[in-house]
């Protein structure tokens, strides 16, 4: 038999290096199991940006107002918060 046995990051000891990537396969607590039953060694979830959090709570990114001229060039490159796959109270 072949060992496959690696270590992600210098201390995450994994049997192998087959790994769920972050995807909507893990949204679900319940799917992310079957992933591990299937034999996934690590599962990605996706992430929460500073910057939804910050949004959500006060309307800003870094106190900059999106409605300031100054900043409404700069903060019309963010996505807006409906096309994040998860928010704040998610």
């Amino acid at each position: 038999m072949v060992d496959l046995t690696t270590t992600y990051l210098k201390r995450l000891q994994l049997r192998h290096p087959f790994v769920s990537g972050a995807s909507p396969l893990a949204d679900q607590v319940a799917a992310a199991r079957r992933l591990e039953d299937g034999g996934a060694s690590a599962i990605v979830i996706r992430s929460l940006f500073e910057e939804q959090i910050t949004t959500a709570q006060t309307g800003r990114i870094a106190q900059m107002d999106p409605s300031d001229p100054e900043f409404a060039d700069l903060l019309a490159a963010f996505p807006p918060a409906d096309s994040y796959a998860f928010g704040p109270q998610e």
